[in-house]
């Protein structure tokens, strides 16, 4: 039990750490003898020894990088030892619009909110019915928003000209919203006329217009 005993006088004292895995309550017997050898018994209870509570998920708990309001794989927390149920305590999500608790008490859920976030650090308790506590910290993953592409803020239209005239450099890059940089753009489809029109990597249109008028 990790318990001693001493007498000093008319004083007795318990004094140690409780350890081991024993759940119940119990009595002890201490017995005082004075100089003369006459004794008392005394009989004390003690309350019980709990397991020590431990949560058992890695230090830190490392929350991956997010699209916003895109449901994350939910992250399962573990714990071990303690007495009764476990609760669950997330501190520093504000931002990041994480949750845990209620229906999902022992797991760390998304969506994450919609707007940019960057990364962060946060901390999850977990408490047993005895009020015995453990604690882990947390690293946040950026949040990125949702790539998009506004039609209002750029072109989107290839000028008119004569044929087989060239075509000035046309960027498309600053209609591009959200998303982690860097953006890598890819031609998907084009008139079968328009075999000299290319588009680099960084969204700049530029080519030759077809050679024959087009019906």
């Amino acid at each position: 039990m990790g318990f001693a005993i001493g007498a000093n006088g008319t004083s007795i004292t318990m004094t140690g750490t409780a350890t081991g895995q024993v759940r119940y309550s119990g009595k002890i017997k201490l017995r005082v003898t004075d100089a003369n050898g006459s004794y008392a018994v005394a009989e004390i209870k003690h309350q019980g020894v709990y397991p020590k509570l431990r949560l058992t998920n890695s230090n830190p708990i490392n929350i991956p990088a997010a699209y916003g309001g895109i449901d994350i794989a939910p992250i399962i927390l573990t714990s071990t030892g303690g007495e009764g149920s476990y609760s669950y305590r997330l501190s520093g999500a504000e931002n990041y619009g994480y949750k845990i608790g209620g229906a999902n008490r022992d797991r760390i859920v998304g969506p994450p909110v919609l707007t940019s976030v960057p990364t962060g650090t946060g901390r999850i308790t977990v408490t047993d019915s005895v009020g015995q506590t453990a604690s882990v910290n947390v690293n946040f993953g950026a949040i990125t928003g949702q790539l998009s592409f506004n039609t209002c803020r750029v072109t989107t239209a290839v000028p008119s000209g004569a044929i087989g005239t060239p075509i000035s450099n046309i960027s498309f890059a600053g209609g591009v919203e959200g998303g982690k940089s860097p953006q890598t753009w890819t031609m998907v489809s084009k008139p079968s006329e328009w075999t000299a029109l290319t588009l680099n990597s960084v969204g700049v249109l530029s080519g030759i217009r077809p050679a024959t008028p087009m019906a």
